[in-house]
């Protein structure tokens, strides 16, 4: 989570509130300039099953979502953004599915609903990387999955030094899922410069 705080604590009750099974919410701040991990001190002491990670520099989506799945304990880890886009909701859909098909990650996918820039940068990004690692171009890769544990160690030691997860590189059955999607509502999405140059720093 980053400078998320007008979101973050909304996200965390939506999660209690539609999860029906034993779980874990951990939250990795990432050099957060706001008010945000003010609210995740007080969001910790009020849940006991919230942990909180505060990093003292900025390291990036990837670097945080593998600090995240290293220090995780349940036997399924889901990994989400903060701000509400991936809906918590779908994280029940995401759990029958793997508890059902015989693979080690699903990741979530949904219909192109962005702006045009995003749309179309996203979709030539998705092709251009499935043609490189000699995959499916139908697949869509998001930050919106959940794997088993037993890949965790797999999974983090792979991408640790790597600007892009994509779980296909990986020696595991991996598959996908429609989801539903959320716009983006309380900060502006990232710029077409920046995305490019994550683009560049992958290939």
């Amino acid at each position: 989570t980053y400078n998320s705080e007008k979101n973050i604590e909304k996200l965390c009750e939506t999660i209690i509130n539609e999860l029906n099974i034993e779980f874990e919410i951990i939250l990795i701040n990432d050099a957060s300039t706001d008010n945000t991990k003010e609210i995740l001190e007080k969001l910790k002491l009020r849940y006991y099953f919230i942990r909180v990670i505060n990093l003292s520099n900025n390291i990036g989506q990837v670097g945080s979502t593998l600090a995240g799945i290293n220090i995780s304990k349940g036997d399924f880890i889901v990994t989400m953004d903060d701000d509400l886009q991936h809906h918590p909701r779908f994280i029940n859909n995401l759990y029958t599915a793997i508890r059902k098909e015989e693979v080690d990650i699903i990741v979530a996918k949904w219909k192109q609903d962005e702006t045009f820039t995003r749309n179309v940068s996203s979709y030539i990004f998705s092709v251009l990387t499935s043609i490189m690692i000699l995959r499916s171009v139908n697949f869509r890769n998001t930050a919106f999955r959940i794997m088993k544990k037993e890949i965790k160690s797999e999974f983090t030691n792979y991408f640790m030094s790597r600007f892009w997860i994509d779980p296909r590189r990986l020696k595991v059955k991996v598959s996908q899922i429609y989801v539903g999607h959320e716009l983006q509502n309380f900060r502006p999405y990232s710029s077409f410069k920046s995305r490019i140059l994550l683009a560049t720093k992958h290939f």
